[in-house]
């Protein structure tokens, strides 16, 4: 196949793809991404193109993947590189949306360029204002508080209403709670909660439709204005909330055309808050150790960086611990692995709960935690190993309460800290510090906790 005529910006999602466009193409080689994720936030950030991804990373939901990707990409295209092993899932979904398959860099370079800056689309598929409110909705899929607000400053514009919620269904999916609002009390914002099955708010959640009508006058409501309207954000099988309008111009209700205008801006709203949820949950995991349900090394290396620049700033000091379970072998020998992840588990709940709201307890590695104290009043290692002592007594002074059934283990820990900035002042320094004096406590008889 020829290659496009003009040159056309390609992104490339997985090592196999990128090497070979890299190859086909080696004067305008493509931009490389790691996974959907990052390449939704570069098509955002830096203009469309067209997208090229293996099927491993559409995985675990392929379908909303793709389709995320072609909205993003648009008016370019997006295919799946089928050079490799296929997945059965990824082709019933590309199928289903009309995604192209490539299994050589000649099938993609015969790609028609798309149509040149200022000519005239054949179609055109949203007026202005609605591009321009999906584009905002796209930049802002990884700030759920910026996109809620987005929205509802949107529909604000778009329809008039003085008084706008946007409300979202809790995690449980039992009731609706406002995320964001405009024209009501600051107050109720993350506070005011309903039943999703009570109310208007809640019926329209349930049935994903949108509800208008008229409320009669007076009453406690807050406002004059007779009219409503709800609108679902979402899909009807999956709705994510509600935009509820009221005080709108001229307490008229809207003509039928603007009805499903506004209806067209909520499900697309939807769509949007859909994939920030995603996308917020997926950090949320990966910054989380799944054993102990505190955060991972990763999240506490990411801490200490951002508390050491803050301290840096303000001139102010933080401690770092790291703590150790001690003879945790003898645990699982005697009682079994199962056991000993309980006991981990354990451990790091009452870590948590003996230590400040300040502080972060990490688990860093095997039976081993890292402890970020943060706020210390006069910044000394006695202060910090004053809490960190409270934590060794809470950790060692009663049975582990394991379950019905399992035994009741005592455990003990260890540990060693260093202090910014008399034992350091990077984060590599204090960890080496802090592992250094930890060694030194189990050499030393264990159970306590030693300073650098």
């Amino acid at each position: 196949m020829r290659l496009a005529a003009r040159p056309t910006p390609w992104l490339a999602v997985g090592e196999d793809v990128a090497d070979a466009l890299t190859a086909g193409r080696p004067t305008d080689p493509p931009e490389r991404r790691s996974d959907v994720h990052a390449a939704l936030l570069s098509l955002l950030e830096d203009g469309p193109r067209t997208v090229v991804i293996e099927p491993v990373h559409l995985l675990p939901r392929p379908r909303a993947a793709l389709r995320a990707l072609t909205r993003a990409a648009a008016p370019h295209p997006v295919f799946v590189w089928a050079a490799g092993r296929g997945e059965a899932r990824v082709d019933r979904a590309a199928a289903a949306l009309g995604v192209g398959r490539a299994r050589t860099a000649a099938d993609l370079l015969g790609t028609p360029p798309p149509p040149a800056d200022g000519a005239r689309p054949r179609k055109r598929k949203h007026a202005r204002g609605e591009v321009a409110f999906i584009d905002g909705c796209f930049r802002r899929l990884d700030r759920a508080d910026d996109l809620c607000r987005f929205v509802v400053s949107s529909f604000a514009k778009a329809t008039g209403a003085t008084r706008i919620s946007l409300m979202l269904v809790d995690p449980s999916r039992n009731a609706l709670f406002v995320k964001a609002a405009r024209g009501l009390d600051a107050a109720l914002v993350g506070r005011l909660r309903t039943p999703l099955t009570a109310g208007i708010a809640g019926r329209a959640t349930t049935l994903g439709r949108a509800v208008a009508g008229r409320a009669a006058a007076g009453g406690a409501r807050g406002y004059a204005g007779t009219a409503y309207v709800v609108l679902p954000l979402g899909a009807p099988t999956r709705c994510e909330g509600v935009v509820a309008l009221t005080d709108l111009p001229g307490d008229a209700l809207p003509t039928a055309r603007a009805l499903r205008r506004w209806l067209r801006m909520a499900r697309r709203a939807g769509r949007a808050l859909a994939a920030s949820r995603r996308i917020e949950q997926a950090e949320t995991l990966s910054a989380t150790d799944e054993l102990t349900g505190v955060p991972n090394r990763r999240a506490f290396e990411r801490a200490l960086h951002r508390e050491l620049e803050r301290a840096r700033r303000a001139g102010t000091s933080l401690a770092v611990g790291l703590l150790d379970v001690d003879h945790f072998k003898t645990v699982n020998d005697r009682f079994g692995h199962p056991v000993g992840d309980r006991v981990l588990a354990q451990v790091a709940r009452r870590l948590t709960s003996a230590l400040r709201e300040t502080d972060l307890v990490a688990r860093w590695g095997g039976e081993e935690f890292a402890v970020l104290l943060t706020g210390l009043a006069d910044g000394t290692a006695a202060e910090a190993l004053t809490v960190l002592e409270r934590a060794r007594v809470a950790v060692g002074g009663r049975p582990l309460a394991l379950g019905p059934g399992l035994p009741c283990p005592i455990v003990t820990i260890s540990g060693g800290v260093a202090v910014l900035p008399q034992d350091g002042t990077d984060g590599a320094t204090l960890v080496h510090k802090a592992d250094a004096a930890l060694y030194a406590a189990k050499r030393a008889g264990r159970n306590r906790v030693l300073h650098a």
